[in-house]
């Protein structure tokens, strides 16, 4: 990138030069550039070759003077690796279905007690879900309103463990 800075030309930075330039304020930073930005007109370069350490965003703007203190032996790869499409896809539809059980997870119009039953009985049990405002566990017990243990019906294995689970909420 060949700029002017105040009214200076600077030299042409690449990535991975080293190089020093002094402020308007009279500071002195040195390091490596790791990207330079035309449009924006700054420079971002850390203190060491291995990105380590300080790093220093330089609105070139506020550059009197830069010069370059050594380049490196061999060019520096800036080329984009390949994106895996399909994977970037099977992220974006896994966490859009989470997020979806995670709305899915919120009952309407119930109360704050009965949602957090709810979020109580489904760190045991992931079948769950609302109708209205009736909680469904494994598609066998229900627990209606007001969400005491006698508010339990289905088959009597299940409901008895989520009797107990409804009881231990209401005493803590």
């Amino acid at each position: 990138m060949a700029a002017s800075t105040c009214g200076k030309k600077l030299p042409s930075l690449t990535p991975g030069i080293e190089i020093r330039c002094t402020t308007v304020h009279r500071d002195v930073l040195q390091g490596y550039v790791a990207t330079v930005d035309d449009h924006l007109k700054v420079v971002v370069i850390y203190e060491s070759a291995d990105k380590t350490g300080n790093a220093y965003i330089v609105n070139l703007a506020h550059v009197t003077d830069v010069q370059i203190v050594s380049r490196p032996e061999k060019p520096i790869d800036t080329s984009l690796h390949p994106i895996n499409l399909d994977r970037v896809s099977d992220r974006i539809k896994m966490a859009v279905e989470a997020r979806q059980k995670k709305i899915d997870r919120i009952g309407v119009n119930v109360t704050a007690q009965a949602q957090d039953l709810y979020d109580c009985i489904a760190k045991t049990y992931n079948e769950i879900r609302w109708d209205g405002d009736v909680i469904f566990v494994l598609n066998d017990v229900r627990i209606i309103p007001p969400y005491r243990p006698d508010n339990c019906t289905g088959s009597q294995t299940c409901m008895e463990r989520l009797q107990k689970i409804v009881a231990k909420y209401h005493k803590e």
